[in-house]
């Protein structure tokens, strides 16, 4: 399925509630969330929204291990 949308917030709130239906089904079926994530400035206000009032305390944070993601291309 294709979205489109408007704004960057429009993108960054579509992405924090997918991020927290996949963490929740996650805990439900297997009792944890593994995630990888990816590092840079990209992904920057997606983590900031995940963290705050509104998102952070949608998911079990004690169930979700994380692992980062290098993305870089070296020559």
């Amino acid at each position: 399925m294709l979205r489109i949308f408007k704004t960057t917030n429009e993108v960054l709130e579509a992405a924090a509630n997918n991020f927290v239906e996949k963490a929740n089904e996650a805990v439900l079926k297997q009792g944890r969330f593994t995630v990888a994530l990816a590092g840079g400035s990209s992904p920057k206000g997606l983590y900031e929204l995940l963290a705050s009032a509104t998102f952070k305390s949608k998911v079990d944070w004690n169930k979700v291990f994380f692992s980062s993601v290098m993305n870089a291309t070296y020559r």
